[in-house]
């Protein structure tokens, strides 16, 4: 009864300024914030493993700290070395790559830059991954490293989920940018943890990671453009300025090696190849209650010997929608 003394109050309040606000809209209003919120997502969705995540095995140090600044800034730098520290991770991935372009035949050819057009398709973007994905492969057991599960739970507040492993090769297709070129927030989970690891030189020409510093939900510009909350929406460069300062954009380049974490609840954009290549293999992970389903198969699974948390990353789970 006192809680809808308190909703009659609110109403009152509220409608001195509007003058239409009635009880059950706000209530309605509340349930939608409650069911927005991270706290509801950890504590209500994701329950039972928010709780488990309390008893599986805590993170490095360095680990630990790399999520304490990622909360703070949705985007860091950081290493193989740092996150996988009992793996050669780079020489691993680096050699595999070599290996499945090789095994599909897919040498990547200098390209010149045709003239730019508008189409729907994305012709800008090829994944080189065989499917389905041996478990054994240097790509997945990479995903599932002890060190980097613990990283993947301590961010997220609970037992991350691997939805996605991707091996992309970006290159120019004279199509002006669209689709994930443009700035976007990932729809697949309310926070989302992507390892972007480069294997070939990024400059401003072939295809730099975009972020708009803090703009994912636990930043400080987590608000911004809040007309645009869709991951189906896509945001030009112009309309994106009118809501956020430039300064606020961090450009990712770098040489093969380069490693950054990055929260992709926040607006990015990426892949937009101007001349040349770009190749990134990179590693999403989500809570085990994700809004769609994995979008590769593993083939040759065999649970053995692995630890509740990576099977907890590993195995099937039910996602709100279908592929």
């Amino acid at each position: 009864m006192k809680i809808d003394w308190w909703l009659r109050q609110m109403c009152v309040i509220s409608g001195l300024f509007t003058g239409k606000k009635t009880i059950a809209s706000v209530r309605d209003m509340m349930n939608s914030k409650w069911a927005d919120s991270l706290i509801c997502w950890r504590w209500s969705t994701n329950f039972n493993d928010s709780v488990k995540h309390y008893f599986d095995p805590p993170p490095t140090t360095d680990l630990r700290d790399l999520a304490s600044q990622l909360r703070k800034k949705g985007l860091c730098d950081t290493n193989w070395s740092t996150l996988c520290p009992n793996r050669n991770t780079y020489c691993e991935i680096s050699n595999a790559t070599e290996i499945t372009t090789t095994i599909l035949d897919q040498k990547i050819p200098h390209h010149a830059v045709p003239e730019k057009k508008t189409d729907a398709a994305k012709p800008y973007l090829r994944s080189l991954l065989p499917q389905p994905l041996d478990f054994n492969s240097e790509f997945i057991q990479c995903a599932i490293e002890p060190d980097l599960l613990a990283f993947a739970g301590t961010y997220l507040g609970t037992r991350p989920y691997l939805r996605e492993i991707e091996l992309i090769l970006n290159e120019p297709s004279g199509f002006v940018a669209r689709e994930s070129q443009l700035w976007h927030r990932d729809g697949d989970d309310k926070v989302n943890l992507k390892i972007f690891s480069y294997l070939t030189n990024v400059d401003v020409d072939n295809g730099p990671f975009w972020y708009v510093d803090g703009s994912h939900r636990y930043g400080d510009n987590c608000s911004v453009g809040q007309c645009w909350w869709n991951d189906h929406n896509r945001i030009s460069d112009e309309e994106m300025q009118q809501a956020i300062s430039r300064r606020t954009w961090i450009k990712k380049i770098g040489a093969p090696g380069t490693v950054f974490v990055v929260d992709t609840s926040g607006y990015h954009k990426g892949g937009f190849v101007e001349t040349q290549h770009r190749i990134a293999f990179i590693i999403h992970y989500t809570s085990r209650k994700p809004v769609y389903p994995r979008r590769f198969q593993i083939k040759n699974y065999n649970p053995n010997n692995l630890s509740r948390l990576q099977r907890a990353a590993l195995e099937p789970v039910e996602c709100a929608m279908s592929a």
